[in-house]
């Protein structure tokens, strides 16, 4: 609120200083700050209130795979920008040129690090198939548009027509952060159908921040016009990269599991009727009851042969006293 009070007096004096759209920057700041908010309770209490969820547990890879995929884009861009300022050098001094004191180049200096952030998005637009804009200057991987640009170094990474092939292989860009996307999901390998739905969540989530970041990324530039890229494009562009590219990482990186295949019941055989077995026991069975009335006999035997002693032993003892 005070940066608007102040922007807003002092373009009563600067004519060319223009008051922006106040609830844009408010609605600006609170997105900002809810979704840093956001990161930090997810660091601290997303993986707990997702296990508790009724939601699938592959949701944490998703946007694991999503994060990896964006960083992967805006890495990427930030390094062919950097590439770029380096074969521009001479553009690039010739900007510096536009001042001879130290304060002016400090300045120079300081907005292209300020407007650094934009420049790359714009990279990552062109990377995925959409276009990037300043006022009527319009950039792509197969066409650009000349017009006026701000004398900023920092925009000597654009291209200059007429367009070279190389330029086109700035969609290896996307191709690259959908491989970074796939090699994510597929840590964890699930069934064709979940593996599949990790990876459409991971890219749509992808694709939406991107979206975000060029619809952050533009706006009016004073007397340029707009500056920005074509999110809608963007949007699908890198929807597509995310999506197609990270299924293909995800097959061919066996993040899909097969599920074990159900053995066929086989009817059980039919019982088998073993005569031989039953006439083996009836036999035995007879053989057991012989062995049980030999035992009988013997121990009768035994409790006669026991018997018989004392009587023996009377008879001689009754011989003795008649004799």
């Amino acid at each position: 609120a005070i940066a608007l009070a102040v922007i807003h007096d002092a373009s009563s004096v600067l004519t060319e200083l223009q008051t922006p759209s106040a609830l844009r920057a408010f609605t600006s700041v609170l997105v900002v700050h809810a979704i840093g908010a956001a990161i930090g309770v997810w660091s601290r209490l997303g993986r707990r209130a997702l296990y508790a969820s009724p939601l699938p547990n592959w949701l944490e890879d998703s946007v694991r795979a999503a994060t990896a995929g964006v960083l992967a884009l805006v890495g990427l861009s930030a390094a062919v920008t950097a590439v770029s300022l380096v074969v521009h050098w001479s553009t690039m001094q010739d900007l510096y040129g536009i001042t001879d004191s130290i304060w002016g180049q400090f300045n120079l200096t300081a907005l292209s690090a300020l407007y650094a952030p934009n420049v790359i998005v714009g990279a990552s637009a062109v990377a995925v198939g959409s276009s990037a804009h300043i006022g009527f200057a319009t950039f792509s991987s197969f066409t650009v548009f000349g017009g006026d640009i701000p004398a900023l170094p920092i925009l000597a990474a654009a291209p200059t027509p007429p367009l070279g092939p190389v330029w086109v292989a700035l969609l290896i860009l996307g191709a690259a952060s959908g491989v970074a996307v796939g090699q994510q999901c597929a840590r964890r390998p699930l069934p064709f159908i979940a593996a599949m739905a990790k990876v459409l969540v991971a890219a749509v989530a992808a694709a939406l921040v991107m979206a975000l970041l060029g619809y952050a990324g533009g706006g009016k530039l004073g007397n340029f016009g707009n500056v920005g890229v074509d999110v809608g494009a963007m949007l699908l562009g890198s929807l597509f990269w995310f999506a197609v590219v990270g299924a293909f990482t995800v097959v061919i990186a066996g993040g899909i599991r097969r599920r074990p295949r159900r053995p066929r019941p086989r009817p059980a055989p039919p019982p088998v009727e073993d005569d031989f077995a039953d006439e083996d026991d009836v036999e035995g069975a007879g053989e057991d009851e012989a062995d049980v009335g030999d035992v009988a006999d013997v121990g009768e035997a035994s409790e006669t042969v026991g018997a018989d002693v004392p009587a023996d032993e009377e008879a001689t003892g009754q011989r003795d006293r008649e004799g």
